[in-house]
């Protein structure tokens, strides 16, 4: 059986993301004592925010094609993505901050996001090949190289707090 999404559909899932990064930077920041490393997370949680906001401006510049050639009457397709997310990469409605615990340092926060950030492009580049052209693959690059930009950022953080 095929299963088929629209860009929208992964844009909607990306705005997601995004919501669920800020929250867990923004938690991590509460618990993080050092001042320095305080403002880094919240930067990296604002950095999460203005990415939903890109997203949210690239999806609502999708045409919304009604008239295409593929459908999903039951909604297998979307149960299929929801599925995917939820059981493979990662579960979009867990709160992602009930990682941080106490005793969690800033360089554990920077190691699982990113991990997410990997596993999020992995997600998206399997997304891409199930979105047909007419509904908007080619969108779906754009935010592939905003995650691949995050994982940049991230080891250049990591490096700077060493292999302890």
């Amino acid at each position: 059986m095929s299963y088929f999404f629209s860009a929208d559909e992964v844009f909607e899932m990306a705005v997601q993301l995004e919501k669920n990064g800020a929250a867990f930077y923004r938690k991590a920041a509460k618990q993080c004592t050092a001042k320095v490393e305080q403002e880094m997370l919240v930067g990296l949680a604002q950095m999460e925010d203005d990415h939903r906001k890109t997203f949210e401006a690239m999806r609502s510049e999708l045409i919304k094609d009604d008239d295409s050639d593929w459908n999903d009457p039951e909604g297998e397709a979307l149960r299929y993505l929801q599925a995917f997310a939820g059981g493979h990469v990662f579960d979009l409605t867990a709160d992602p901050s009930e990682f941080i615990k106490p005793g969690t340092t800033t360089r554990d926060v920077l190691i699982k996001a990113l991990g997410c950030e990997r596993e999020s492009i992995l997600f998206y580049t399997g997304m891409k090949a199930l979105i047909p052209h007419a509904l908007g693959r080619d969108k779906i690059d754009a935010i592939i190289t905003e995650e691949v930009g995050h994982v940049a950022l991230l080891s250049g953080k990591l490096d700077a707090f060493g292999t302890k």
